[in-house]
């Protein structure tokens, strides 16, 4: 049978666009594979990071890159990561959705000290605005069946993470959503994202307890623990931040809860930081049944012997007065380099 001309055009057609759709596809793949080889030479050069190669499958419908034995590390060499691979991944015809796909183990370097990183899954994705600058609009992480391990003897097991960074406006999406809270106000310039974090069934190693309970006064497991806030940069987030710096200028609506067992912890307040990297504020502390995490923290070392007696004795006081001696809010004052409660300085404050 004959092929008729509607035929043969419509042929031609497909023809036409099957090459013009590959065409695009490989250009797309070259600018994709040089982008991440240049970042990974300015790595190199600037000694924060290295790999063993990078490279690029996906034909047609999608953009895979895969990295080899990726390595970072921190500027002062406190922090390292490193892992077999990383894949980030994206649909060609939706270039500005990656997907991240981490391997079930990985390394990190925390203070000089190694760690080793378990995962049974660890995915996260990021959607940037359409404009040449990718000014990031969301991003969510999850992990499951998350354990991380140190040298030193100790560990600790999550069941999973959830993390959810949204640009000003941006509507969340996905399972990682559900660790932000209600709808704040948001600056209109893109410097403002709100995060939510949520953890589920943490639990800490018998080494790792030793330290933090020595006198095992604490449930051995952390139910639950959130946070949510606002932070605010000094720029947006996009494609530009890694080369122009970024900084951290302000968290405002804290809202941190922590249940472990009868114990229930909430955090609340805002902070803004200064070019030292210094936060100011105040964050209202409230515990429900603080007996034994203030006994816990004080054989753990984190209150000093010769002030707990006062410590205890103003806890006691202050939950007094409230007319509840099973809940004790504390408010507390950050600035000139210092936590304190009212006029006691209680310990200092860590730079972000």
């Amino acid at each position: 049978m004959r092929k008729g001309p509607a035929m043969r055009a419509l042929l031609a057609l497909v023809m036409a666009a099957a090459v013009a759709w590959g065409g695009y596809w490989y250009a797309g793949s070259r600018a994709v594979l040089a982008g991440a080889r240049a970042a990974l030479a300015d790595l190199r050069d600037q000694r924060r990071g290295d790999a063993a190669g990078v490279t690029l499958a996906g034909f047609p419908s999608r953009f895979d890159l895969t990295v080899a034995a990726p390595s970072l590390v921190s500027a002062d060499g406190s922090l390292g990561w490193s892992a077999p691979f990383v894949q980030i991944l994206a649909l060609s015809y939706r270039p500005h959705h990656l997907i991240a796909v981490w391997p079930d183990r990985q390394s990190l370097t925390i203070g000089g000290q190694p760690l080793t990183l378990l995962g049974d899954d660890i995915r996260a994705s990021a959607v940037a605005g359409a404009s040449l600058d990718l000014p990031l609009d969301h991003a969510q992480l999850v992990a499951s069946g998350l354990s991380l391990s140190a040298e030193a003897g100790w560990d600790l097991r999550l069941r999973e993470l959830r993390l959810a960074l949204r640009r000003a406006g941006a509507e969340p999406a996905g399972r990682a959503s559900v660790a932000l809270a209600g709808a704040p106000a948001f600056a209109e310039d893109g410097r403002d994202h709100q995060i939510g974090i949520a953890l589920d069934d943490l639990a800490p190693g018998a080494g790792l307890r030793a330290l933090i309970d020595p006198g095992g006064r604490l449930p051995a497991l952390v139910e639950a623990a959130t946070l949510s806030a606002i932070l605010s940069f000094d720029r947006p987030i996009d494609r530009n931040a890694a080369a122009t710096g970024l900084r951290l200028t302000a968290i405002r609506d804290i809202a941190a809860d922590l249940r472990w067992g009868k114990i229930a912890v909430t955090l609340r307040g805002a902070l803004v930081i200064g070019a030292s990297g210094l936060p100011e504020g105040q964050i209202t502390v409230t515990a429900r049944e603080w007996r034994p995490l203030l006994a816990a923290l004080t054989e753990a070392g984190a209150i000093g012997a010769d002030v707990a007696p006062t410590v205890r004795n103003m806890a006691e006081a202050l939950a007094r007065g409230a007319g509840d001696t099973g809940t004790l809010t504390l408010p507390l004052d950050l600035g000139g380099g210092w936590i304190s409660l009212g006029p006691f300085p209680l310990a200092p404050i860590p730079r972000l």
